[in-house]
């Protein structure tokens, strides 16, 4: 190799994400044999991969011909580089995979040995099927990943696997079901490929040009044995580089947080006595499992060499003190006398919100107020996490994209969104996830605020909270009918059908007069000059009732294409005017 490039295992440990940043740019200076070769650096989301190329741009001055694959990714381009058959979408991938199992599930429930999944499926429910597929293809992506070596001892047909796994009688159809799922894959699996892949690493046989000759992993928190061992099969002809983001500096393998004591004695049968080493910072010990686990893992495969940047706090504020106890790896003891904190330290905050709109309005105010403090902060230091992307990607976007004034606009961006987000695939998938519910009444107002919704029956944002208001007068709840009601234990009177027929009644009579509908009195005011917008609202939900009632029938894939085409047709309307009534 050129430019002194060694090959090895070199692990970076910090407790600050800044700092690795700091170290992987050093290691970056050093250039590859040639311009053309890009730099690898392997990430766990699209998020830190944005924030790391403006890290390393400030750094470096510039940061171009970088490429970010995900830890599955880079392992398939490894197992393609030794002419391994690696489909661009495999049959192993747990979507296609749930397919593949569900058409062999009938033939296998009546194999010896799969009493238990014949009893499952006795009773010929096809969704219960789909089910137990589903599981099932996900449980063997997992063993794929985190059990290779059961997954080969499957391959071999070895009987002594249940032995060496600790197997139970209940589990052994696994197995046969697996090989049943094989007999068509000419292309193999993962397991298969990294057994491959180390045997050739070991005997000294890897193509060093078609291999990258550095790289780097970079913000991923935890990595299973299968990439871990992989990237340390290629260490042996390229440079590979771990940078770990940990609290602490001690040695945290053996800490156990009090709940996870408490397990253990129990299952002991008796006591133990702790120690506080063997609890640490409560923080760490509670919130770092993950971490640990990583950190054995990466013990047990010897790093040619270490490099450790821990950095203390450098100001006094209640986050640089928290952060300091984890760094010393102390917790605070009830004798010790409580440190005063300036009356305006806001390094940690905590707001009660009454909803996620009321979160995100915060969190903008609070930027703008830190944007007007501090002159050099800038949004691209900033970084906001939430539990749920889905459930508040839409809310940031309303609330950030229109400011009260044009200087209060924050430039920003969303990482990580899955394909489904946005447009009418969200509407689209809320549709789906909302037949197979309780049809409940805030869920279908919901799907009616999105705009390709609206303008399909003709309805502005007045107007769907003039619905909401009837639907909420017409105590409408749940249940699509009275036998959709009857089978979630409910009763007819608050479902679709009899809340609509009080809204059409409540319009024939006029004013607020009392209706009669399902032998229970409602009184909801609908105006005479809302029949436009009562119509389209009955339009949506009728066809939305119409949809559900397709749905409960089983039928080929074609057929299901035809009703989800007609659905969007009937449903959503994307030319951007408003249209007037839908097709029937």
């Amino acid at each position: 190799m050129k430019h002194g490039h060694v090959p090895g295992f070199h692990l970076h440990r910090s407790n600050r994400l800044e700092s690795l940043a700091g170290t992987l740019g050093g290691v970056m200076r050093e250039s590859l044999s040639s311009p053309l070769v890009p730099e690898t650096v392997v990430v766990q989301s699209q998020g830190m991969a944005r924030w790391l190329k403006l890290e390393l741009a400030a750094r470096l001055g510039i940061a171009a011909h970088i490429r970010f694959p995900f830890p599955r990714a880079f392992a398939h381009e490894l197992f393609r580089a030794l002419d391994l058959t690696v489909d661009a979408r495999p049959s192993f991938d747990p979507e296609l995979l749930v397919w593949r199992i569900y058409q062999l599930l009938p033939a296998a429930a009546k194999q010896p040995g799969f009493t238990s999944v014949a009893g499952y499926l006795a009773d010929g429910d096809e969704r219960k099927r789909f089910q137990l597929a589903g599981r099932l293809a996900r449980l063997f992506d997992q063993y794929l990943v985190y059990r290779p070596d059961l997954i080969a001892a499957w391959d071999v047909g070895a009987s002594d696997w249940p032995e060496r796994f600790g197997a139970v009688p209940g589990d052994l159809w696994q197995s046969q079901l697996w090989r049943m799922i094989g007999e068509g894959w000419a292309a193999g699996h993962p397991a298969a490929w990294l057994h491959e892949f180390l045997r050739q690493s070991e005997a000294g046989r890897l193509p060093k040009g078609r291999l990258p000759e550095r790289v780097s992993v970079f913000g991923v928190s935890s990595l299973p044995p299968f990439h871990l061992d992989l990237l340390k099969a290629l260490s042996v002809v390229a440079e590979v580089h771990l940078f770990l983001l940990q609290p602490t500096e001690h040695y945290w393998g053996d800490v156990r947080s009090r709940r996870e004591q408490a397990m253990q004695q129990r299952c002991a049968g008796g006591s133990s006595s702790t120690t506080p080493l063997d609890e640490g910072h409560r923080l760490v010990s509670s919130f770092g499992r993950t971490g640990r686990e990583m950190l054995d893992l990466l013990l047990d495969r010897d790093a040619q060499d270490e490099q450790e940047v821990f950095i203390g706090a450098t100001t006094g504020t209640l986050l640089g003190r928290l952060q300091d106890a984890m760094l010393s790896f102390e917790q605070r003891r009830s004798d010790v006398p409580r440190q005063k904190i300036a009356a305006l330290d806001e390094s940690i905050r905590v707001h009660s919100c009454h909803g996620p709109v009321r979160e995100v309005e915060v969190l903008r105010d609070h930027l703008l107020k830190w944007f007007n403090d501090e002159p050099t902060l800038q949004p691209r230091d900033v970084v906001v996490m939430v539990p749920d992307l889905e459930t508040y990607a839409p809310l940031l976007e309303a609330v950030f994209s229109l400011p009260e004034s044009p200087d209060q606009f924050i430039p920003f961006s969303i990482a990580d969104r899955s394909p489904r987000a946005g447009g009418l695939g969200a509407a689209l998938w809320q549709v789906l996830k909302l037949m197979g519910g309780m049809f409940g009444a805030s869920e279908v107002v919901s799907l009616l605020e999105r705009e390709p919704v609206r303008r399909r029956f003709g309805l502005d944002e007045d107007a769907v909270e003039l619905c909401r208001r009837w639907v909420r007068d017409a105590e409408i709840r749940w249940g699509r009918d009275q036998a959709h009601a009857a089978g979630h234990n409910a009763g007819d009177a608050n479902s679709w059908r009899a809340g609509l027929s009080r809204l059409l009644m409540s319009y024939a009579i006029g004013g607020e007069a009392e209706t009669v509908s399902c032998g229970v009195a409602r009184s909801v005011n609908i105006d005479g000059g809302d029949a436009e917008c009562l119509g389209g609202f009955c339009r949506f939900v009728e066809t939305l009732l119409r949809f559900s009632d397709e749905a409960c029938r089983a039928a080929e894939p074609g057929e299901w294409a035809r009703r989800l085409d007609s659905l969007c047709g009937n449903l959503f309307d994307e030319t951007g005017e408003p249209a007037g009534e839908a097709e029937t």
